[in-house]
């Protein structure tokens, strides 16, 4: 189980092994008032370590860039504090442009982050971090790992992260990065094993000797009560008590007890940060007067209520009059204070001639005054939060574009093509990001088309300009197949089928649609069912290539472009609503049914199918249950909603890796195979990622195509013509053709 852990934290900053009275270099820090959403109980701690003459502006500089950014930073503690280093960084190559060499300012930075019981840590430039969990210790970055760059050095900035659950006793350390490459981690160990922090840091000074060191210990312990939030809330409970147990009295002149002025409390070098104050400064603070913890603020001269009272309702009532008075007074000097404007809208906020005990008032008014006194400082804080609000998306939104620029920088510095792909693919999110808190920001809207452009390169993506054949301006659960210049379309919701005729060139229709089945319409004097699917035929026994098998819930139905419809033989058989796609080959029918899991078979026999059909997998397999559409060429092709694509060989499954694929397929809906050419590829379009992916049989990638103006947004079918390099495409109810450029050499 996860405990809610607080931390004593400890700083030292030795010089030639002279302790300094300050460290700037280092410093921990809780949520602000106005934090990012889900930071309110962060805690993090800060360790810079700069090379050069450093003076305590730069590092408050630095540090300031970094805490501005990961508070305002929504999302992951690990984006929040990539932010933060990022933020720190730019603000160091900022000040390298306009320095002279030797005043640049370069070095590493180690934040780490408190949440709960989970510590994590982003590391970027050479420092070191420690984290030790009862004997064992780790450190980080290993000692045989490759130093990281410095900050300060270049836009981009390689990071390295960690995460560990801590225990109330466990210990985390951040040091520079000479204390780590020259220190054995078994002395770090015994320095801060068991041992409270202030001997910790004893142990530490001793183990540099006349050496320079930067730390940080930060050790974990139970959170404790919030003593000053529960103080409030028994004194707001006793005063509203009061309240309803005696009249109200006029304000009388009050003298509060003071309080903590800072919720961090100096303990020696050790910093106790208790109950998650709002703010903790980086240095040991001056020590505060402080009161008990949990005494409420008292008054000096408040009335004792009386045990019983004995006034009248015109008594009590004369009271609450003066009350508001005083109220209404006390609010004018206010507002006066401020200034004239504040003092003229206190007049007419107030009645007139206000004094000490004010004119008879109706039950009305008083209301009325009380809401208005009431309302103003509910405005004035609405209008705080949304400035704020604002304020805190901006800080956001250049987070992420400085985020992206980094990615965008590192992807040009990466050695294989796998790494440079992924800092593209980040730099991309993070310029998505932006565009979610700004929807106009041209920057990221600029860096989002850079990213995309050198994505689609590596990709291999083609851009397609579909030409739009035919809308037919309705919804509809559209299928399309062909005969020789013939397109048709089966529309399952509307129970019609359309015959569309191409011109030579494959790239116009010659004249309208041809309804070709309709509902009403007789077939050999019966009425059809509700249509299921359809499928173009290859040639086979008693089959002439390219008859048309429109399947429906009663039976078969052929359609010649010579002899017209006709019923087929189908026995008994009949179709599932629940098939998805109706497939041929070699004369054979094959349905898809997803809710039986299983491929069914249809053997012609004579001139039809009226045999009883057989399964094409020895048993049902569950996986089907995902599928949403086949293709066969010989192989019969599967694809599933979760983005797998299965491949079959006369019932046996064949191996089918997509290889080559930069971006992995999110939901394939359409798979399609050219039958007329031998080899075929194989095609699959993506619904998640709107592109239609190009496989060889063996489930190597070739290229993919996404397209202009929408086209591919929401395909219902997909026909492939490979002999004249071709798609017909079915989306959003138009009828689309799409030349495709040829394949090269592979």
């Amino acid at each position: 189980m996860s405990v809610p852990l607080d931390s004593l934290v400890g700083e030292v900053h030795l010089i030639e092994g002279v302790r300094q009275s300050t460290t700037p270099a280092t410093g921990v820090f809780t949520a602000p008032r106005r934090a990012a959403r889900g930071r309110e109980d962060d805690m993090l701690y800060v360790l810079i370590d700069l090379l050069g003459d450093v003076s305590s502006a730069d590092l408050h500089a630095v540090r300031e860039q970094a805490t501005r950014a990961y508070w305002a930073m929504q999302g992951s503690v690990t984006a929040a504090l990539r932010a933060a280093l990022t933020a720190a960084n730019q603000w160091l190559m900022d000040y390298n442009t306009r320095a002279p060499l030797p005043e640049r300012l370069t070095g590493g930075m180690a934040c780490a982050v408190l949440r709960g019981s989970e510590a994590y840590v982003a590391q970027a430039g050479p420092t070191s971090v420690f984290i030790r969990q009862g004997n064992a210790i780790e450190a980080y970055p290993a000692r045989d790992a490759e130093p990281l760059p410095s900050i300060g050095t270049t836009r981009a900035v390689d990071m390295r992260y960690a995460h560990a659950h801590l225990l109330p006793g466990d210990t985390l350390l951040l040091t520079d990065a000479r204390f780590g490459a020259h220190t054995p981690l078994e002395a770090v160990r015994r320095a801060i094993a068991q041992v409270s922090v202030d001997k910790a840091l004893n142990n530490l000074e001793q183990l540099m000797g006349k050496g320079d060191l930067i730390a940080l210990v930060a050790q974990a312990a139970p959170a404790e009560p919030d003593q000053k939030s529960t103080a409030t809330a028994v004194a707001t409970a006793t005063a509203v008590a009061a309240a309803v147990s005696r009249p109200i009295e006029p304000l009388a002149p009050t003298a509060l007890s003071s309080e903590t002025a800072a919720s961090v409390v100096e303990d020696g070098p050790v910093i106790h940060v208790a109950g998650r104050p709002s703010a903790a400064p980086a240095t040991v603070p001056t020590p505060q007067p402080t009161t008990t913890a949990g005494t409420p603020p008292t008054r000096s001269a408040a009335p004792t209520p009386p045990a019983a009272t004995g006034e009248t309702q015109p008594a009590v009532v004369e009271r609450s009059r003066e009350w508001l008075a005083a109220l209404a007074l006390s609010l004018k000097r206010s507002a006066g204070s401020i200034g004239k404007a504040g003092q003229l809208m206190a007049e007419r906020t107030t009645p007139d001639g206000t004094s000490l005990r004010a004119p008879a008032v109706t039950r009305n008014q008083t209301v009325i005054m009380v809401a208005i006194v009431v309302a103003i400082p509910v405005i004035v804080g609405l209008l705080v939060s949304v400035v704020y609000a604002q304020q805190s998306a901006q800080q956001a939104v250049v987070s992420y574009i400085a985020a992206a620029q980094n990615e965008i920088a590192l992807a040009a510095q990466a050695v294989t093509g796998k790494e440079t792909r992924q800092h593209w693919a980040t730099a991309a999110d993070e310029a998505k990001q932006a565009l979610q808190l700004d929807a106009q920001n041209q920057e990221a809207k600029q860096i989002l088309a850079q990213v995309q452009g050198e994505l689609d390169k590596i990709d291999n993506v083609i851009t397609l300009a579909p030409a739009s054949l035919w809308d037919f301006k309705a919804p509809g659960q559209r299928h399309i197949a062909s005969q020789g210049l013939s397109l048709f379309v089966l529309d399952r919701l509307a129970s019609q089928v359309n015959r569309l005729i191409l011109n030579t060139a494959g790239d116009k229709l010659e004249g309208s649609p041809e309804p070709i089945l309709v509902p009403g319409v007789t077939v050999n004097g019966q009425a059809p069912g509700d249509l299921i699917d359809f499928t173009s035929m290859s040639s086979g026994i008693n089959r002439q290539a390219g008859d048309l098998v429109i399947g429906h819930d009663k039976g078969l139905i052929e359609y010649n472009l010579s002899f017209g419809l006709q019923t087929l033989p189908f026995g008994d058989n009949t179709l599932a609503s629940s098939v998805q796609r109706l497939r041929s080959f070699d004369g054979k029918l094959y349905a898809l049914d997803p809710n039986a899991q299983q491929i069914t078979k249809y053997e012609p026999q004579g001139n039809g199918y009226p045999a009883a059909p057989t399964p094409y997998l020895a048993e049902a397999l569950p996986d089907l249950a995902k599928a949403t559409d086949m293709a066969i060429d010989g192989n019969v092709y599967v694809a599933l909603s979760d983005g797998r694509l299965l491949k079959f060989k006369e019932g046996q499954p064949e191996p089918f890796e997509m290889r080559g694929l930069g971006e992995p397929l999110q939901n394939p809906t359409i798979v399609t195979t050219d039958q007329n050419v031998l080899d075929s590829s194989v095609y699959v379009f993506d619904a998640a990622l709107k592109r239609i992916v190009q496989f060889r049989p063996d489930g190597l990638f070739v290229r993919q195509f996404r397209a202009d103006a929408g086209a591919f947004d929401d395909i219902q079918d997909v026909l492939v013509d490979e002999q004249n390099n071709r798609l017909y495409v079915l989306s959003q109810g138009v009828l689309y053709t799409v030349p495709l450029p040829p394949l090269r050499a592979l």
